[in-house]
């Protein structure tokens, strides 16, 4: 008795440790928790760099189309200097015929499309007006101003080329109206180039917004460089435009993914943001609103992403993510519930081992009645004895109903055979998954184990029902997923092919097995890697094969020729995995990039033959300026006593334009030279080099006064003539933009950052604003006139040319009227 309390002991208390070790414990909780957090994390980082992406996208193209605007607009202004230049040199008198021809030049709507023509205005007062008709008359007799007006001058179209769309307009007096007279008069009272309000054009049928664009010449002694008298101005040379023209004309050739919308004080210009334009988007993902100022006028730009901009940046990963991670989490709190149930189930087994000790008949009651899971007792012939309350919540039935019936009752009719069958036949337990039928005639799925019980009066059987309509929902669902990865595993344009060990292919998409003859798909799973193979393609294959084995992963660039015949170059990446089994595997993704690698080649061509004319083109323009300056100079010279002083300044003009072409040339090959033949580098100490670079600049440096200091300079691996040519114009351009009583301090200094060497040179110049510090190293790119300051604008150009060929970058930092500050940097080699 003592024994079998003991054992009764023994068994309550493993049953007490199952029960505790079977609940859902705190850490439990927490790792769903973490990984709930991990997966919200994960979903959050995706959304917000596809965000970050579109709106770095969206912020480029409004650069560009602001960009692509005032180029469009600076290229007009050039045409109308041009057109003042022309004036000048024909000492503003020229003649209908003389600015016919001049117009023809240049080919104005091949050239600059959007513009309407290329006109001149000429101011003439009131009481010369008739004088003036006279003169324009003899060579047109019906040539005459209108309309009429108050205004005491007068300010007609005299010239407009085309004249064939412009006719209506030659005559019409500027003064007449408000927005053209204001403009007018502003060009001529500043100097600078001016574009009127919005007015509508005589010439345009269609009544569209447009302006024009005015450009103001001077009498031949005019101080160009001071504020200009009135009684000094001539005319104006002017553009008409039509606004949507200009814009066709400026955005044409560019695939956009915004819309425009351009007002100028309340008028609307030009509007592609509304119902009815093909792409507009009426609830845009992205809307900038900025003001630019255009020649005397502040133009609003409304900018809006289109649709292409939308479907551009459509993507569904992020809530993939999300969807997965919280599939992954319900997974893992349901593994816990099943282990939980599991264990409990441990414990309802312990406990009716232990009750056992107690009395069978309490026990096999206390099973039946408080089990999860349904339990029915039957005899031989199939009549129910027992019926827990666990089936009747799953049948509808009461025990009382079912107890004395036969167990057919809880099936249908479709199972009943097969079920009479295995009834009593054989002793064990069997499972099986069959249906049930519920008292009101529904039909789920059921897990049912039978199992005999043995006694000494009858032979009874056991069954433990389970509903698992649950569980058959889930295995669909992951049979429906299992479908949808195989979907685009076959769809996958890019190839995709598991390896087991032994480099055999165990699995590849579509994609892959198109590689390969027709009639040898069916035998490529199970091939290795290395057969209908070239012996160098394959001796490859196997290689980052055994990377990937090794490392886990690995990535090349590779051309093949596949069994078909054909040559494509693919851009591979191989990545192991491990079964459940711990097989280890490779996955391995190839996207075709032949056409991209052509397209590089084909670009690189096409730099070098770029290249290479450039630097024959400049080479060959040295020799005829060389004889422009010379022999300028001898009839300079020569015939001194028999040029008067007109054909002198003349002269002087033509000498001094072919020195800037000149330098402007030799800046030119210098910059089609770089990078076009291999560069001799050596170990260079910067501060052994930085005397010669002030040794270069000793006249400026002299005559300037200035003060250029350097800290102690690193050691560096580079080529020491393009080093050199760098230092001397970044100090050189310290030393020439300075107002005229300052003296330049220049200072040079450098620092470490990661493996780099960042140098500085400081001056403290004229400065400029900090929106265009970018774009003075393009090339030509000037900010101030040439009567200013000197130069070609292709100094800081080369200097960018050659950093980058050191493969290092350069930009700038200044403040207009405080100095600026070049940054570049220089790797740091282990030469070095």
């Amino acid at each position: 008795m003592e024994t079998s309390s003991r054992e009764l002991q023994l068994l309550l208390d493993e049953k007490d440790r199952i029960e505790i070790g079977g609940r859902l414990h705190w850490f439990h909780w927490l790792i769903v928790l973490s990984s709930l957090l991990l997966t919200i994390g994960a979903w959050y980082f995706a959304k917000t760099q596809v965000n970050l992406k579109a709106e770095r996208h969206y912020n480029r193209e409004v650069d560009r189309v602001l960009d692509l605007i005032s180029e469009r607009m600076q290229k007009y202004e050039d045409v109308l200097w041009g057109g003042v230049a022309s004036m000048r040199a024909h000492n503003h008198g020229m003649n209908y015929d003389e600015w016919k021809r001049y117009s023809e030049t240049l080919r104005i709507e091949e050239k600059y499309p959007g513009i309407n023509g290329l006109g001149v205005i000429y101011q003439v007062p009131s009481d010369k007006k008739a004088d003036f008709l006279a003169q324009q008359r003899l060579r047109r007799p019906l040539f005459k101003i209108h309309p009429p007006h108050d205004e005491k001058e007068l300010l007609p179209i005299t010239y407009i080329e085309p004249v064939k769309n412009n006719a209506a307009t030659v005559g019409l007096d500027m003064s007449h109206e408000e927005n053209r007279y204001s403009a007018a008069k502003k060009a001529r009272d500043t100097g600078d180039s001016q574009i009127t309000g919005p007015i509508v054009l005589v010439q345009d049928a269609q009544k569209t917004p447009g302006f024009l664009f005015y450009a103001p010449f001077y009498k031949e002694d005019a101080n160009i460089h001071t504020v200009r008298q009135k009684d000094d101005f001539v005319g104006l040379v002017y553009a008409p435009f039509i606004f949507h023209r200009l814009m066709e004309g400026a955005l044409k050739h560019e695939g956009r993914h915004v819309g425009i919308k351009i007002i100028d004080d309340g008028t609307v210009l030009f509007d592609e943001n509304h119902t009815g334009i093909d792409g507009f988007d009426p609830d845009p993902m992205y809307q900038t609103i900025t003001t630019v100022e255009m020649y005397g006028r502040h133009w609003n730009f409304e900018i809006l992403s289109k649709l292409s901009f939308k479907a551009a940046h459509a993507t569904y990963k992020p809530w993939v993510i999300l969807l997965a991670g919280i599939i992954i989490d319900s997974l893992l709190l349901g593994l816990f519930v099943f282990l939980a149930r599991s264990n409990r189930r441990a414990v309802d087994f312990s406990s009716r081992m232990a009750e056992g000790y107690q009395s069978r008949v309490e026990h096999l009651s206390n099973v039946i009645n408080e089990a999860i899971d349904g339990l029915i007792t039957i005899d031989m012939h199939g009549v129910v004895r027992s019926f827990n309350p666990a089936c009747e919540k799953m049948f509808g039935y009461t025990a009382d109903e079912i107890i004395g019936q036969n167990v057919k009752v809880l099936m249908p009719d479709d199972y009943l055979e097969e079920q009479n069958k295995s009834d009593g036949q054989e002793a064990g337990v069997h499972s099986s998954d069959v249906v049930g039928r519920t008292k009101d005639g529904r039909i789920f799925p059921l897990e049912f184990s039978l199992s005999e019980i043995h006694s000494e009066k009858e032979n009874l059987y056991s069954a433990i029902m389970r509903d698992i309509t649950d569980r058959k929902n889930y295995e669909r669902k992951i049979e429906d997923k299992q479908k949808f990865q195989n979907l685009i595993f076959s769809t996958l344009p890019d190839i995709l092919f598991v390896k087991d060990e032994e480099f055999r292919i165990v699995e590849a998409n579509d994609a892959f097995l198109a590689l390969y003859p027709e009639d040898m798909r069916d035998s490529v799973i199970g091939m290795s890697s290395i057969e209908n193979y070239s012996k160098e393609d394959a001796e490859e294959f196997v290689a980052q094969d055994r990377i990937a084995f090794d490392k886990g992963y690995s990535e090349i660039e590779e051309t093949i020729t596949f069994p078909t015949g054909e040559t494509r170059t693919y851009f591979t990446k191989k990545v192991r995995f491990e079964n459940n089994d711990g097989a280890a595997f490779i996955l391995g993704v190839g996207r075709d990039i032949t056409k991209m690698k052509k397209t590089e080649e084909e670009l690189v061509n096409s730099n070098e033959e770029l290249e290479r004319f450039a630097y024959v083109a400049s080479h060959d323009l040295q020799e005829p300026l060389r004889m422009v300056t010379n022999f300028t100079s001898l009839l300079s010279k020569r015939y001194a006593e028999q040029l008067d002083d007109t054909a002198q300044e003349y002269l002087g003009f033509a000498y001094d334009g072919a020195v800037r072409m000149q330098t402007l040339v030799a800046d030119l090959l210098e910059y089609a030279r770089l990078g076009g033949e291999a560069e001799r580098y050596s170990v260079v100490d910067v501060n052994e080099i930085m005397p010669i670079v002030l040794g270069n600049l000793a006249e400026a440096i002299t005559v300037s006064k200035a003060k250029v200091t350097y800290d102690d300079l690193p050691i560096l691996y580079t080529n020491p003539v393009g080093f050199i040519s760098v230092m001397q114009n970044l100090i050189g351009n310290g030393l020439k933009y300075q107002e005229p009583e300052t003296v330049p301090e220049i200072h040079v200094a450098v620092r470490k950052e990661d493996n780099e060497w960042v140098f500085s040179i400081a001056d403290n110049g004229i400065g400029m604003k900090q929106e265009s510090a970018e774009k003075i190293f393009e090339p030509f790119k000037r900010l101030h006139g040439k009567g200013t300051y000197s130069g070609t604008g292709m100094g800081l150009a080369i200097c960018r040319k050659i950093i980058e060929s050191f493969g290092g970058r350069v930009w700038m930092e200044s403040e207009l009227g405080k100095g600026s500050v070049f940054h570049f940097s220089m790797p740091i080699h282990e030469e070095s």
